[in-house]
Parts: structure tokens; sequence; C-alpha cells
């Protein structure tokens, strides 16, 4: 399978093979959390370092993470300008763009981080 991708990736490359990028899905993790836990639990027992004070509740995603999302997003939007499959500088419509996430709360916070960073016009 790794040779076969190899000759793919070799024939794009010099112009044997055309292909054009029509969608991308992305799947992906929330960014940066809270640990899991709740306030009776002593996170100290789990390490000698000092834990910080977190800005966000247990398993939430956190104001760093949050803005990493958007830093992502943001670069994914560039790439895929890059590649042709919009102009960077385009208004993107609401029937070419999905984002889908499930109800906890950090997930739901990735994706809007995410689209902030993606279409920072909407």
């Amino acid at each position: 399978m790794k040779k076969l991708l190899c000759v793919l990736v070799a024939a794009a490359a010099a112009g044997g093979w055309a292909a054009e990028l029509r969608q991308v899905v992305i799947v992906s993790r929330h960014n940066l959390r809270a640990p899991l836990g709740t306030a009776k639990q002593n996170l100290a027992e789990s390490t000698t370092n000092k834990w910080f004070a977190w800005t966000s509740a247990p398993g939430e995603l956190s104001r760093k993470g949050a803005a990493l999302e958007t830093a992502m997003g943001g670069w994914f939007r560039d790439r895929l300008g890059d590649l042709g499959l919009f102009d960077r500088n385009a208004l993107l419509r609401p029937d070419q763009v999905h984002f889908i996430a499930n109800n906890m709360q950090r997930t739901v916070a990735t994706a809007r981080s995410f689209a902030t960073g993606f279409m920072p016009e909407a």
C-alpha cells in the first residue's frame, strides 16, 4: 500500500495524473481543555509538578484551547485556498461549509473557534 501511495503522489507531482480537489473532510478532537475531574479530586496527587489554576470548568475547552483552534481554522483556510478549493478571500456560503459537533461544551466550543478562524468574515 505504501508503494502504491508513493507512485500516485509521484505521478501527480510529475503531472502524469490530473486531479481536482473538490472537498475536504477534517476530523478533529477538541483542543486544550481542563482536566477531567471533579473539584473533590486532588489533581496534585497525579504529579509532583504544581498545577496552575484553570480558568474553565473540568473537561471544558480552555481560553488557550479556543485561541489555538481559531489559529488552526485560519491555517486550514489558507492551505485550502492555496490548493484552489476556493478563493482565499471569498465569502463562503452556508452550503459550502459544514461544522458538526456533539453537545459537549468542549466540542461545540472547538467547532465554533475553528469556524471563527476558518471563516473570519462570518
